[in-house]
C-alpha cells in the first residue's frame, strides 16, 4: 500500500503542475511583441527605498528595471552572468576573475568599466545591508578596464551565487555616483543619482504616489536565453508607472476599474472573480514565501528530541497547508529553506520523515521525558501565512497529549518574546524561499545569534562544503545531507510554499510566471 507520506508528496507535485498550467493564461506571449504605450502597475509595497545595496526591502521587480548586477539568477536560481560576460576561478580557488560585458552604457551615457565595479563593491562593503555575506573577499583589483578579480581568504564555491542575490544586491553604479554618496544611502528623491545600466531609467518619483520609468534607448542587451532574471530584457513599453497601493482590496479594485494594467499579490479569493470578468485575467505565480514551525530546543520540554520527533512524525503537512486557501495557492514542501525548481531540491530525501502518523507520535511522547509541562505556541495575527495553520497545529499538539495553548501577540511583542528562550516552546515562522545556498547558515542560528542545540559538528561540516566546495555535485549532496540532519533533529518543520496571485487587464501580454515579475518583458495589445 502506498504510504500517506508518499501520497502527500505526489499530491503536492500535482498541485505545482496545475498551478503552472493556470499561469499559462498570463505567460502566453500571444503573437509578436508590440512596442509603445505606458504600463501601469498597482504594487503591494510602499517603495520607500530604491537604494538596492542599502536595504533588503527594495523590491526586485522594480530595481531590476534600473540597476543591474554582475551576476543574476536563472529560473533554477543558479548564477548566470549579466554585466559579467563570464568568470573563472584559479586552481587554488582563491581568485575569481570576471570578464565584463563590453559596450554597456550607464544612463548618463558613460561606459561601464572595471573602475565602476570596484567603486560599487567598496560601497557595498560600506553601506550594504548584506555586506557580512561578502566577508570572505579580501581584495578586489582591475587588471584592465574590462576585467575584475576578487580574491578570497579561502575557496568559496558560493561566490557567484552570493553575487546573484536580488535582496540587498551588489549592483553597479557609476564611480562618480559612489563618490557623491559617500557613506550615505540613496534617498527616494535622489533621481539624479539613480543611474544604472538597466533597460529603463528613472524619469520621475513622487514619494508615496508614483514611480515613473522610461525606456533607455542606448541599452545593451545581455546574451543568452531568457530564464528567470537572466538573458535579454524586452523594452516593449515606452514607460512603466509603479503605483504603491499597499491595500490588497484596493489593488484589486484598481485593476477592475482599469486604473492599473497589472496588480500584484492579490487575495486568492479574487482569482475566480477576476477570471469571470472579460477585461481581466488572474493566476498564480511561482511561490516566493515559506511557512514553518520552529521548536525551542534550548529550553523547556522540546529539548528532548523524542518530543520534537513526535510532532514531526504526526503532523499532516497537507492539512496544515489547506488552511492557506484554495489548493492552487500552496504546496507542501518540508525541504529546508529551498523549493522545487532549485537545482539541489529533492523531495524524496525527506518523505520518510513525515508519515502523518498520529499513533506513532503518541508512542514517541510516551517514550519521551515529557511530564505535562505547558507548551506555549507563539504566533502573531498580522502575518496571515503564519496564523492560518495555527488551529491545525494546536489541535495536533493536543491530540498528541501535550498541554498546549496558543499564545497570540502583536508583531512588536512577538519580536521581543521570540528572543526570550524562556518565553515560548514552539512558534510560527516564515520568510522568503528564493535564497542562495549560502543562506543555510541562518537555519542554525537563533534570534540571539547563538547556534541551536541540535546544530552539531556534522551540520557545520556540510555547511562548509556548501559554501566552499568548487564542485556543484559535492555541494548538492551536502544540501541534501543538511536536510537529513535537520529532519532527524526535528528542530524545525517546514510546512510549504505559498503562491501569489497576479491580475492583469486582458490587453496585457507576456507577464512571466516566475517568482518575480519581469516588467521589462511585458507589452500591451
Amino acid at each position: 500500500m502506498q504510504s500517506r507520506s508518499r501520497r502527500a508528496f505526489r499530491a503536492f507535485l500535482v498541485l505545482a503542475a496545475s498551478a503552472v498550467l493556470a499561469l499559462s493564461a498570463l505567460a502566453l506571449a500571444q503573437g509578436e511583441p508590440k512596442v509603445g504605450g505606458t504600463l501601469t502597475v498597482g504594487y503591494h509595497n510602499s517603495l520607500q527605498v530604491l537604494d538596492v545595496m542599502g536595504s533588503t526591502s527594495t523590491r526586485d521587480e522594480v530595481w531590476q528595471l534600473v540597476f543591474e548586477p554582475l551576476v543574476t539568477m536563472d529560473a533554477n536560481l543558479q548564477a548566470v552572468g549579466l554585466l559579467a560576460e563570464s568568470w573563472s576561478v584559479s586552481d587554488d580557488g582563491l581568485a575569481w576573475t570576471f570578464a565584463l560585458r563590453q559596450g554597456v552604457t550607464f544612463h548618463d551615457g558613460q561606459p561601464m568599466t572595471s573602475a565602476d565595479v570596484i567603486a560599487s563593491y567598496e560601497r557595498l562593503m560600506n553601506v550594504g545591508a548584506r555586506r557580512s555575506e561578502f566577508r570572505r573577499i579580501t581584495s578586489v583589483e582591475a587588471p584592465d578596464v574590462h576585467t575584475v578579480v576578487f580574491r578570497t581568504d579561502a575557496p568559496w564555491g558560493a561566490l557567484p551565487e552570493t553575487f546573484s542575490m536580488p535582496s540587498g544586491a551588489f549592483v553597479v553604479h557609476p564611480a562618480w555616483v559612489v563618490e557623491r554618496l559617500g557613506d550615505e544611502l540613496m534617498g527616494i528623491t535622489d533621481v539624479d543619482l539613480m543611474i544604472g545600466t538597466g533597460p529603463y531609467f528613472v524619469a520621475e518619483i513622487v514619494p508615496n504616489e508614483r514611480l515613473v520609468f522610461a525606456r533607455f534607448d542606448a541599452y545593451t542587451q545581455p546574451h543568452g536565453e531568457k530564464s528567470g532574471w537572466a538573458g535579454p530584457r524586452g523594452q516593449y513599453v515606452d514607460r512603466i508607472v509603479i503605483l504603491p497601493i499597499t491595500d490588497e482590496a484596493t489593488r484589486s479594485l484598481a485593476l477592475f476599474a482599469g486604473e492599473v494594467d497589472i496588480a500584484d499579490q492579490l487575495a486568492p479569493e479574487d482569482v475566480a472573480r477576476l477570471n469571470a470578468d472579460p477585461d481581466t485575467v488572474a493566476a498564480y505565480r511561482e511561490p516566493g514565501r515559506r511557512t514553518y514551525l520552529k521548536m525551542n530546543t534550548q529550553q523547556g520540554p522540546f529539548t528532548d528530541p523524542l518530543l520534537r520527533q513526535a510532532v514531526q512524525v504526526a503532523i499532516d503537512l497537507e492539512a496544515a497547508m489547506f488552511t492557506q486557501g484554495p489548493i492552487e495557492s500552496w504546496r507542501v514542501n518540508p525541504f529546508v529553506r529551498y523549493q522545487e525548481g532549485q537545482w539541489m531540491w529533492d523531495a524524496d530525501v525527506l518523505a520518510e520523515y513525515f508519515p502523518a502518523d498520529l499513533e506513532r507520535g503518541r508512542e514517541l511522547v510516551a517514550q519521551s521525558s515529557y511530564d505535562g509541562e505547558l507548551i506555549r505556541y507563539l504566533n502573531r495575527p498580522d502575518l496571515p501565512d503564519q496564523i492560518r495553520p495555527a488551529p491545525i497545529v494546536l489541535e495536533l499538539l493536543q491530540d498528541l497529549g501535550l498541554n498546549a495553548e496558543l499564545m497570540v501577540v502583536d508583531g512588536a511583542t512577538f519580536t521581543t518574546v521570540r528572543r526570550d528562550l524562556g518565553g515560548w516552546e514552539i512558534k510560527s515562522a516564515g520568510g522568503g524561499s528564493v535564497v542562495p545556498l549560502s543562506y543555510l547558515d541562518a537555519s542554525g542560528i537563533d534570534r540571539n545569534g547563538e547556534p541551536w542545540s541540535w546544530v552539531g559538528d556534522d551540520w557545520y561540516a556540510q555547511l562548509e562544503i556548501i559554501a566552499n566546495d568548487l564542485d556543484d555535485a559535492h555541494r548538492r549532496e551536502a544540501v541534501l545531507e543538511i536536510n537529513r540532519i535537520s529532519a532527524e533533529a526535528a528542530g524545525e518543520i517546514w510546512l510549504g510554499d505559498l503562491f501569489s496571485v497576479v491580475g492583469v487587464r486582458s490587453n496585457v501580454r507576456n507577464v512571466p510566471d516566475w517568482h518575480y515579475m519581469r516588467l521589462f518583458d511585458v507589452w500591451l495589445d
